[in-house]
């Protein structure tokens, strides 16, 4: 069966570190277009991004010359649904798909989604962090003290993200506690929780 995983988290609890370290784990990379880039409002940007050597498809653009990335330029659930079903359909069993950065309404909504795929074990791992690990995090990689404004928005992703935490555990949903792994071990560790064999 094919193995769909969901990563859920704050910003800075280390969703976007987790992917690159996953592209730096292939080695190579290559980045999937659409003609119609109005189809998913796209605004020209890749959807996703094959990593041939590892068989994995991580939703989303990551360029290596950004210190973000992910699913920002999908706006909409049904968006990241069609993208899902698209790439389910696509890519034979081998490959293993990952997402990031859905909107912490929608992370039930595709969970079930993707439960409901044929042939799928469905994975969804929230990353469970600190407030202040967040800040620290996010300080760390832009180099600079958060204003105000942002660090009230990671507060409030974090207690969002806290709220929900009886969803995440009525319905099994695996957890990694990021703020006791050291950084350059989260993608190992992501793979064990999910369960994936080379």
């Amino acid at each position: 069966m094919r193995l769909i995983a969901q990563i859920k988290g704050a910003n800075g609890s280390g969703k976007t570190t987790i992917m690159k370290q996953l592209i730096d784990l292939a080695g190579d990379c290559y980045y999937l277009l659409r003609d119609d880039y109005n189809l998913y409002d796209l605004k020209g940007k890749p959807y996703a991004t094959v990593l041939y050597n590892l068989k994995w498809i991580i939703m989303g653009h990551y360029p290596k010359t950004a210190k973000g990335g992910g699913c920002d330029n999908i706006h909409k659930v049904d968006h990241m649904k069609a993208i899902l079903d698209d790439l389910h359909a696509s890519y034979s069993p081998n490959y293993s798909i990952v997402f990031e950065g859905a909107m912490i309404s929608s992370t039930m909504t595709l969970y079930y989604h993707i439960r409901d795929m044929h042939d799928v074990t469905a994975r969804a791992v929230l990353l469970r962090a600190s407030l202040e690990g967040c800040i620290r995090r996010l300080e760390h990689r832009k180099g600079i003290k958060l204003t105000l404004d942002s660090f009230n928005h990671v507060e409030d992703k974090c207690l969002r993200i806290f709220r929900q935490d009886h969803l995440y555990i009525a319905n099994h949903i695996r957890s990694i506690d990021v703020d006791n792994i050291a950084e350059e071990e989260m993608v190992y560790e992501f793979l064990d929780v999910v369960g994936w064999k080379p």
